[in-house]
């Protein structure tokens, strides 16, 4: 075998393991229907949060921290954790497994730089972690769900997160009851994505076969 011939083989598994990754990236939806009654497997948190761990962040700080809740009665407090009464987040309690998404600002790459540059690097790295864990969960049957309305003094309280720590968002995890929500109606590339200059047109071809 040739070395070009080696390269065609490495280009062809890795369009083939782009194509599956798109495939999942295209199946994700969120989910706001439970199956209670179908516990998420262990080894499946540990997958997710193996890929959550492998998540890039500012200067490799990894300032995410989470917390896995699967206590029913905790899952009731949390789910009523909401700013302005319970009804929003209600359903959460049906969720298997809620994670609390966490993560400690670091002073030297991201407070003095965020506000330098008005960035909020620290959230950043914090969220990329998340989607890592919503693709894998995806990959592995399993539903998700940003939810970033909730009260975070309470949640901090319940859970005795540190005063220097912020909770930046709630995750529930688990087997959806039913069917599979559509994923919503998204912007074609030619509506957001640009070539050289702000509003310019670019044309990209698809990937090939």
């Amino acid at each position: 075998m040739t070395e070009n011939d080696v390269g065609n083989e490495m280009e062809k598994r890795d369009m083939g393991n782009t194509g599956e990754l798109m495939k999942i990236i295209s199946e994700r939806s969120s989910v706001r229907n439970y199956n209670s009654k179908k516990p998420v497997e262990d080894w499946k948190l540990r997958v997710i949060l193996e890929a959550a761990r492998l998540a890039p962040s500012s200067n490799n700080t990894q300032p995410w921290h989470y917390i896995i809740i699967k206590d029913k009665k905790m899952r009731d407090k949390l789910a009523t954790a909401a700013p302005m009464g319970a009804a929003s987040n209600k359903w959460l309690r049906h969720a298997p497994v809620l994670i609390v998404c966490c993560g400690r600002k670091n002073l030297l790459y991201h407070s003095a730089p965020g506000r330098l540059l008005d960035m909020d690097y620290f959230r950043m790295d914090v969220a990329i972690s998340v989607e890592h864990i919503v693709l894998a969960a995806r990959g592995l049957g399993l539903g998700t769900c940003w939810i970033g309305w909730f009260d975070e003094r309470r949640v901090k309280r319940l859970l005795h997160v540190p005063s220097d720590y912020r909770v930046t968002l709630l995750l529930p995890v688990g087997y959806p009851k039913g069917k599979w929500p559509p994923q919503k109606e998204k912007k074609e590339l030619n509506e957001f994505v640009y070539g050289e200059r702000f509003g310019r047109s670019i044309d990209l071809p698809e990937m090939p076969e």
